[in-house]
């Protein structure tokens, strides 16, 4: 049975990767703040850190050993670094949940569009990185940090814009709430390309790669590209109603989408080495529909 801990895991796409952990017999670890209840009883282990602590990183995590470690709340290079730094010698394979924001914008980006193995690092915090921008370096950085610096095998899985109905920050759902009351959405470019994985095959795809004998950075994507004018076509023809554009002012809310250009990245790698992944279009209608469905209940 192997060991292993999650950083986090109690939220989202992580708490679908402890579900099926559990499932297949591992003997697992949540590392969370204690915030957030989980529903896993006993069939899990539980520590309670602070992220941005490294005290509090030390006092959690010191005295045990662990096949794998999940990395679903690394958000700076110096929290990659002080969970290295205590892991050190006790852990065998280092699985960061990283993003498609390393890359730079553009369509089909390829692992080698982002070199985490030459990429300079500093010893940044979380408040060093400010806003998308300070997001996207931040990730870098950690990439950087972890797969130059520790002495095992580490993978950076990049993930593209994940939804499901367990999506706490309801960001797709944003869409059918300002189409069902004609509020306009501000986007720059409503024919940019956008990338999207569900939070069930994200779950699956992390699962997969702890499971791997390989490192490295590897990108994760459901099959298929949609614009904000596709994507709000799905809604209009749900809901019956017209979706509005507007500028991106100050009084329009703007999409949580928004990009200045499109953004979608290459999954050749990771179909390769064997993973099925889905077609967008296979769970996002449903997706769409359930989101209406409340949407009209809870009018």
């Amino acid at each position: 049975m192997s060991k292993i801990l999650v950083l986090g895991g109690t939220q989202f796409f992580g708490k679908r990767l402890v579900a099926k952990l559990v499932e297949a017999g591992a003997e697992v670890t949540l590392a969370t703040r204690g915030r957030t209840a989980d529903s896993f009883g006993d069939s899990v282990s539980r520590v309670q850190l602070e992220r941005q602590d490294r005290n509090s990183v030390e006092r959690a995590l010191q005295s045990r050993e662990w096949d794998i470690v999940f990395d679903q709340t690394c958000y700076a290079p110096k929290e990659a670094a002080d969970v290295w730094d205590v892991l050190k010698g006790r852990v065998k394979r280092y699985v960061l949940t990283s993003s498609m924001a390393v890359y730079e914008y553009g369509e089909d980006k390829k692992e080698e569009d982002f070199d985490p193995y030459r990429y300079p690092f500093t010893m940044g915090t979380r408040a060093d990185y400010k806003g998308l921008e300070g997001y996207r370096q931040a990730k870098r950085e950690a990439e950087a940090y972890l797969i130059q610096e520790a002495s095992i095998p580490v993978i950076a899985v990049r993930f593209p814009f994940v939804v499901g109905p367990d999506d706490y920050t309801n960001r797709l759902r944003f869409f059918v709430d300002k189409i069902s009351t004609d509020t306009p959405i501000g986007v720059e470019d409503p024919d940019a390309s956008l990338c999207f994985i569900s939070s069930e095959e994200a779950a699956s795809f992390l699962k997969w790669v702890g499971e791997a004998t390989w490192s490295g950075p590897i990108n994760a994507a459901s099959y298929g590209t949609l614009t904000h004018t596709q994507l709000l076509a799905h809604i209009e023809a749900i809901t019956g109603k017209s979706a509005r554009f507007g500028g991106v002012e100050d009084s329009i809310d703007p999409s949580p989408y928004n990009l200045p250009d499109s953004w979608t990245i290459n999954t050749s790698r990771a179909a390769g080495m064997g993973f099925d992944f889905r077609h967008v279009e296979d769970y996002l209608p449903s997706l769409l529909q359930l989101y209406a469905n409340q949407w009209n209940a809870a009018d």
